[in-house]
């Protein structure tokens, strides 16, 4: 990931709980399909730089762990259950 600032450093040093979600798309329209891979749950266990001749990029080695998503959302609870990975597909 391109490096911003320091919060994913930051992250690491403190162990912090994050999510990561990724999503691809198949085209470029606003109404195109897309997939979407969510770890609800991750820890961050390294962090490197590289400041060669491009831009700053970060490398991030995690943990994945099951976590609720959304424990906010207005679903109801019953769907509210601790998963490693969610996958969304536009075309399935």
């Amino acid at each position: 990931m391109y490096l911003q600032d320091k919060a994913m450093i930051e992250a690491v040093r403190r162990g912090q709980n994050l999510s990561l979600s990724l999503r691809m798309d198949a085209e470029t329209g606003d109404s195109s399909d897309y997939m979407t891979f969510i770890l609800p749950g991750i820890k961050a266990t390294s962090v490197d730089v590289d400041d060669g001749a491009k831009n700053l990029i970060q490398t991030l080695n995690f943990d994945a762990f099951p976590a609720v998503y959304d424990s906010e959302s207005a679903i109801d609870d019953v769907l509210k259950k601790p998963t490693t990975l969610i996958i969304q597909d536009t075309l399935a």
